[in-house]
């Protein structure tokens, strides 16, 4: 009984990984953020606050063009392990990566 219980747990954990849908950043929630609402990527991280100036110029330069001030920025579940490995390897490109492959962001408040 109890091998019975452990395969069937291990067949839906196995199971519940590989139904994960992968990272869509034009499938969008809406998310508060300082009071405003915005439309972020669904399971995307948002910022817990409104870009900075030095922020949105820094995505801009990263290569995600639609940034600007008022905006809050996001980044894919996956992106902050990659940012973090980056640094370790003094890869410097990152985030240019990662914009390009839509990975981070910038969402303007909802109307």
């Amino acid at each position: 009984m109890k091998r019975t219980v452990l395969l069937i747990a291990g067949v839906f954990a196995i199971s519940g990984c590989m139904g994960q849908p992968e990272f869509n950043p034009n499938t969008t929630e809406v998310q508060a953020v300082d009071g405003k609402l915005f439309n972020v990527p669904t399971g995307a991280i948002p910022s817990p606050h409104i870009a900075t100036k030095k922020e949105v110029d820094f995505f801009k330069r990263s290569g995600v063009e639609n940034c600007q001030y008022g905006d809050i920025l996001w980044e894919a579940p996956s992106a902050q392990q990659r940012i973090d490995e980056a640094i370790k390897t003094g890869n410097t490109d990152i985030h240019k990566t990662l914009a390009k492959e839509g990975k981070i962001g910038c969402a303007s408040p909802s109307k």
